[in-house]
């Protein structure tokens, strides 16, 4: 009787190691996936305001190679803001970016 008593503590140890090990993997998995999710909603902000920059470009009757510096010097300026620590996220339902043409030449 103690030999099935131990055998049993044994087994439930294990199977509560084994839940605890099963939760670790799925909190890692969720991680993953929100960070999966972050560079997602960045790279929707980042299209949106491409695609609004070269609708400001074209009614400004722009060049292409204007139109590239002009999206490089905003896709930089995103990046750097989404980089940094305190910068809050703005969700792409929400973007509504102010596009100067001259930003990046001043």
């Amino acid at each position: 009787m103690l030999r099935e008593i131990e055998r049993l503590t044994r087994l439930k140890a294990a199977v509560r190691h084994e839940m605890h090990e099963m939760r670790l993997q799925d909190i890692t998995r969720e991680n993953a996936l929100g960070q999966q999710l972050e560079a997602l909603r960045i790279e929707s902000v980042r299209l949106e305001q491409q695609r609004q920059t070269y609708t400001a470009l074209d009614e400004c009757g722009e060049t292409t190679l204007e139109k590239e510096k002009v999206v490089w010097w905003r896709t930089s300026q995103l990046l750097e803001a989404c980089l940094r620590v305190d910068a809050p996220f703005i969700p792409a339902d929400n973007v509504t970016p102010t596009i100067t043409v001259t930003d990046w030449r001043s």
